[in-house]
């Protein structure tokens, strides 16, 4: 086996990941050296990873209380304003929002629309139901790609 790395580290194959093996019992490589990861972390926002190449994700719960819904036909509508990401993109990214349930007792509704997503925020989020939301109360999840640099 140490041939081998030897020969691999001679032509640059293991050069760097070799570099980057953790102190251990085992042949262990740090995940983030491997995978590219610059930077992780979270505020009330929500969560961010930040990769090499300036890819960014950001991601979390979207909660919201005290939400009325109108009618539309035979379907009930209700808005909910733009939520801040937890960094900001240097373009406007890809976003998905999706609905989230922690209880079976919470009541989904299904992404109508996204409108307004900027380099900071998702954008207005309509939702629709075929049923009036009684509890008031809206969870989301969401996911946006872009780029950070």
């Amino acid at each position: 086996m140490k041939r081998i790395k030897k020969i691999a580290q001679s032509i640059g194959v293991l050069g760097k990941v070799l570099n980057s093996q953790t102190t251990s019992s085992q042949d262990t490589y740090s995940c983030d050296y491997i995978n590219g990861i610059v930077e992780s972390g979270s505020n009330t926002n929500g969560n961010y990873v930040k990769y090499a190449d300036g890819t960014m994700i950001c991601y979390g719960i979207i909660y919201e209380e005290n939400i009325s819904s109108t009618t539309w036909g035979n379907i009930y509508i209700c808005t909910l304003t733009a939520k801040n990401f937890a960094e900001t993109f240097v373009s406007v990214p890809n976003i998905i929002i999706s609905p989230y349930q922690e209880y079976s007792s919470q009541a989904t509704a299904s992404v109508g629309a996204v409108v307004g997503t900027t380099t900071t925020t998702t954008g207005d989020i309509t939702l629709m139901r075929g049923s009036v939301l009684t509890n008031g109360v809206v969870r989301l999840s969401y996911q946006a790609i872009g780029k950070w640099k």
